[in-house]
């Protein structure tokens, strides 16, 4: 007969009808047990008037069974079945507190025995209402945007997911293989510790991490398990409300209980996924492995032997490989402990096996047991598996710490698998890829040991060279096959793990590669340009192993091993021609960005050992050949600039401005031109939409600029790259809100690029240099992102090379806002040096006009309350710059002092001596002076740190301190001049100074009362003395205190 078809009910239909009855708990029971209960997320769209009626109902209805079940008019067996009903696409109609109200009803239910009959209900309740996004378990993925669940409402607070996780472990321990209970209790924690992330805790929440570990420990046997005993089914069940479990009452899940009371097949396999798939979440987290193993040894022990049993036993296939992700991720979470993991000389000597011995146990346990669940895999897929978890576990296992034998012996076994896969070149060439993907983790380890070497060296089983000639004599067999494979198959996969195999040789082990250099070369040349057939993958591979070769030799000039320079310059010669030639050719973006990295480094090296003036011993270079190619270089750079695929031109563009600035016998006299030229033709050209190429272009501006500044004073900048640089710069229709880093970038280059153009002198027009001054305190003014005060030190520090420009003053007013006004005290340290400039040689005297704008702007500093502007919140005190910025306003004070009383300036002196009667600020800060001047020698250092070092990258930053390189270090040349490792003696001598033009002057002999608040009563003389003396008595008098924050 056929069944009757049942329609579900709306949210206004059951609003009226249970209006009628009252909140009948037998019409809500039939319309769960039918199936027809209203689902919020199901039903059509509602009226904003029906969601919040909806709302309202559903919020009675809830307290409405909280209150039959606090009267006792309602079991907790029938609420549970009742709550899961209700809740069942409703979870976005809860109001927080009505949510936590009854998630708090079910964590204070006794599940503990004698009461776990409660344990089934009160995990489906849980996992209802905990639910926040459907899963595929078999797939092991979810999504928040194919499901309308996603709109659930997630109100957990992290004291009560703390409490629903107590309590799910509590169950899932008591649980004795109730499968009900147990889908229900994964259920929950994956929505809890997969789905919401608020419980992935670090080292430091112990109690956290020990529960989260508590439960893992109580799935474990679930996944791994299968033959346990089965409760709650001999006799049925004994509710008629229980549910069937929290899946058939969830959205996206599905119910696959059958009604004869017994677990179905199909819901043993659903439990398992459910526990590998939650473990396999979990465990990808450092912290849990570290719990679950290392603070029980029985408990790891169980849990290694039974992970490593499923392995081999388990018949499921997608289970298997899903027990394979899992032991992989515990292996690489677990390599600093293995680490210690060491073997005794006699193993069977030692009465007391120490934790060190067991590791080293356990890790010939995991060798034994991996290697004889891949002798029993059947499963390509599971196979290609087991060798990357034999991969992962070499790589973890410190072999230099056991006794030998262990490594060679999983080598012989591997080596022999593949044996059984000779008729079969697809199947061998993927498990060959894998094998050698194992030996990759063994190049990889910085602890060679004779059986390493051994094993590197010596000849292998024949079978690994099935297929290719096997060498008769070779110094590396594995280093042979490489070439061969790179040579002769056809198989891509294992190519690229041939390719990257040799960039391990380079980066671990080139002595034993360089014996195989011609080979190399040969097999490079011969690859490109590649066949037609061979993936873009391949090229790239080879390409990068030329940066690798390349990236060796910077490292032997870095660390000082000439010795290892063995590669002669006349091995890249018809190399890069070859690369040269291909770049001009290729379409593809990846191999031309490859092509450009590679020769760039390579013109990079040659111009390190050129250079006369280099530390590093000059070997002899092929000049017309070498010129040649850069030549080439040169052309294929531009040509890539001119083009249109705008992914490359950024590197096309730094490789062509980098081979500018070197200082080589090989570079073209008016390379600096060309590429200025280039720079300048982007710069007009370009669109604002591509915010790498517009950072690329002011990265390469600068270069340039700052070369020309260094090299040739007399440099012929062209006419329009200043208006056109100063339009490329505006901030006009620009949102600062939504910038990137690389918006930040672009910003500090040019503004520095700017200055150095003015610099060169070719800059007079007053119109110009007056956008510019606007445009350097829009500069100024950015406020608003996170990479702002760093736009704004480096605009007032691009100043510093413009401090003799008849526009002076306009600029000095700018710099004395920020020192005084700027929230971030690194950007008052610069605008202070950059003033303080004018009292050096360097620059012209400053004017009475200008001494008073300065003598201002330091007394209105040293009268500021800092304290108080400190609890504001918006300035970020670094200790150190806050020093320096009291060191340079009182030097500054001092040197205005003397000019005043040099040139008896009545008004500056009369400024002084108003400041010090209204100042009680003032007067505390200048009694610090001699300990701000003791700490400037520090806190310059802090504050100018940028001006030791120069860039990091590739090429000529590996090696520092050579004359070819051009950092942005030179940024700071211009306050070179001002010596601050001396600070304590200057400003002892500028008291002198003052103490002198006191005596001098007859008429300013009130002002006396700033030296003595300088000198704290002393004289020179008395200070001078007391330096002798122990500094660590040398505190300021002023009661200052720093709030520090790190730049």
């Amino acid at each position: 007969m056929q069944r009757k078809q049942l329609y579900s009910v709306t949210w206004p239909d059951l609003i009226r009808n249970m209006a009628e009855k009252d909140f009948s708990l037998d019409v809500i029971t039939a319309l769960i047990n039918e199936k027809r209960f209203p689902s919020y997320h199901k039903s059509p769209p509602l009226s904003d008037i029906d969601v919040n009626k909806s709302r309202h109902f559903f919020k009675l209805l809830i307290n409405h069974l909280i209150e039959a079940n606090t009267q006792q008019c309602l079991g907790n067996s029938r609420l549970s079945f009742l709550v899961c009903g209700v809740v069942r696409g409703n979870l976005a109609l809860f109001e927080e507190k009505t949510f936590k109200r009854l998630l708090d009803l079910f964590l204070n239910i006794d599940t503990s025995p004698p009461n776990s009959e409660h344990s089934d209900g009160v995990a489906a309740a849980l996992s209802s209402l905990l639910y926040l996004h459907s899963v595929d378990v078999k797939s092991g993925c979810f999504s928040s945007d194919s499901y309308p669940s996603a709109v659930n409402l997630d109100l957990l607070d992290r004291h009560r997911g703390e409490m629903c996780l107590e309590k799910l472990a509590s169950i899932l321990e008591y649980s004795r293989g109730d499968i009900k209970i147990e889908i229900s209790c994964l259920h929950a924690v994956i929505q809890l510790l997969v789905h919401r992330t608020f419980l992935q805790c670090n080292s430091t929440q112990t109690e956290t991490l020990r529960c989260i570990a508590r439960v893992v420990k109580a799935i474990w046997p679930v996944a791994f398990i299968p033959k346990r005993l089965v409760a709650g089914y001999a006799s049925g069940s004994s509710s008629s409300y229980g549910p069937s479990s929290a899946s058939e009452l969830s959205d996206g899940w599905c119910g696959d209980f059958m009604d004869s009371g017994r677990p179905s097949n199909g819901n043993k396999k659903k439990v398992r996924q459910l526990a590998t798939y939650c473990l396999r979440s979990l465990l990808a987290s450092k912290q849990i492995c570290h719990e679950i193993w290392s603070k029980n040894f029985g408990d790891r022990q169980f849990l290694q032997s039974s992970l490593l049993s499923a392995l081999s036993r388990e018949q499921d296939p997608n289970l298997r490989e899903k027990f394979i992700f899992i032991m992989i991720a515990v292996l690489n979470n677990l390599e600093i402990s293995f680490t210690v993991a060491e073997e005794l000389p006699n193993r069977d000597s030692a009465s007391y096996i120490s934790y060190s011995v067991r590791l080293a146990n356990e890790l010939r346990e995991i060798h034994q047991g991996l290697y004889g669940a891949l002798i029993n895999e059947k499963v390509t897929k599971n196979q290609l598996g087991l060798l990357k978890a034999i991969g992962t576990l070499v790589a973890v296992t410190p072999y230099h710490r056991l006794q030998p034998g262990l490594l060679t012996r999983l080598i012989n076994k591997t080596s022999a698998f593949l044996k059984n896969f000779q008729n079969d070149p697809v199947k061998f060439a993927n498990f060959q890829a894998s094998i050698l993907a194992i030996w990759g983790s063994i190049l990889a380890k910085k602890n060679l040991t004779p059986e390493l070497r051994s094993l590197i060296t010596s000849k292998l089983d024949s079978v690994i060279f099935s297929g290719y000639q096997m060498p008769l004599r070779s110094s590396c067999w594995l280093i042979d096959l490489c070439l061969q494979i790179l040579s002769e198959s056809k198989f891509p996969s294992l190519r690229n793990q041939a390719a990257s195999l040799l960039r391990a040789f380079v980066s671990m082990h080139f002595n034993l590669l360089h014996p195989f250099m011609d080979a190399v070369k040969v097999m490079i040349r011969q690859n490109l340009p590649p066949k037609k057939e061979d993936p873009v993958s391949y090229t790239l591979n080879i390409l990068i192993l030329c940066d690798t070769i390349l990236t060796h030799q910077f490292d032997c000039l870095e660390k000082r091993r000439f010795s290892d320079l063995s590669i002669d310059c006349e091995w890249w010669y018809d190399l890069v021609g070859t690369l040269l030639d291909y770049g001009s050719k290729s379409p593809n973006t990846q191999e031309c960005w490859w092509i450009c990295q590679v020769t760039g480094v390579f013109f990079d090296l040659l111009a390190v050992l050129d250079s006369p003036e280099s530390s590093f011993p000059q070997i002899s270079l092929n000049i017309p050949l070498v010129t040649s190619l850069c030549s080439l270089s040169i052309d294929l750079y531009i040509k890539i600039c001119n083009g249109s695929c705008d992914d490359i031109k950024p590197k096309a563009l730094r490789r062509l401005c980098r081979l500018a600035i070197l200082d080589a016998s090989f570079i073209p006299s008016n390379m600096l031109c060309q590429a200025l030229d280039i720079v300048l033709q982007s710069i007009c050209s370009s669109t604002g939409k591509i915010a790498g190429l517009i950072s690329e272009m002011a990265y390469c501006l600068e270069l340039c600029t700052l070369k020309a500044v260094k090299s040739f004073r007399n440099f012929p900048i062209p006419d329009k790259l200043f208006p056109e640089t100063l339009k490329f710069s505006s901030l006009e229709n620009q949102n600062i809100s939504n910038w990137t880093q690389l918006d930040c970038r672009r910003s500090e280059h040019v503004i520095h690029s700017l200055a150095n153009i003015i610099n060169l002198g070719k800059i007079t027009d007053d119109e110009q240099i007056s956008n510019y001054i606007s445009l350097l305190d829009e500069y100024l003014q950015i406020s608003v992102h996170s990479g702002a005060a760093k736009i704004r030190w480096n605009a007032v520090l691009s100043i510093a090379r413009l401090m003799d420009l008849p526009q002076r003053s306009s600029i000095l007013k700018v710099l004395s806002e920020k020192f005084t006004s700027d929230p971030y005290f690194k950007v008052r340290a610069h605008a202070g040096m950059t003033i303080l400039l004018l009292f050096s040689d360097q620059y012209p005297q400053p004017n009475s006009q200008e001494i008073s704008l300065i003598l201002s702007t330091t007394l209105k500093f040293l009268s500021a309350d800092d304290q108080q502007d400190s609890g504001s919140g918006n300035i970020y005190n670094a200790t150190h710059h806050v020093q320096f910025c009291f060191h340079i306003a009182i030097k500054l004070l001092l040197k205005c002092a003397v000019q005043a009383l040099k040139s008896n300036s009545q008004s500056d002196l009369e400024s002084i001596l108003r400041a010090l009667d209204e100042s009680p600020v003032l007067n505390k800060n200048l009694s610090s002076s001699l300990y701000f001047a003791k700490e400037a020698k520090i806190a310059a250092f802090a504050v100018m740190k940028a001006a030791r070092c120069g860039l990091k990258g590739g090429g000529l930053d590996r090696v520092p301190d050579q004359p070819t390189l051009i950092s942005f270090a030179e940024r700071y040349d211009p306050l070179k001049c001002l010596n601050f490792d001396e600070s304590l003696n200057e400003f002892l001598d500028n008291l002198d100074s003052l103490q002198s033009e006191l005596l001098r002057n007859e008429q300013a002999k009130e002002l006396i009362r700033l030296f003595y608040a300088l000198a704290n009563g002393s004289t020179v003389g008395e200070l001078r003395e007391s330096l002798l003396k122990p500094f660590g008595s040398l505190q300021p008098s002023a009661s200052i205190h720093f709030r520090t924050t790190y730049d």
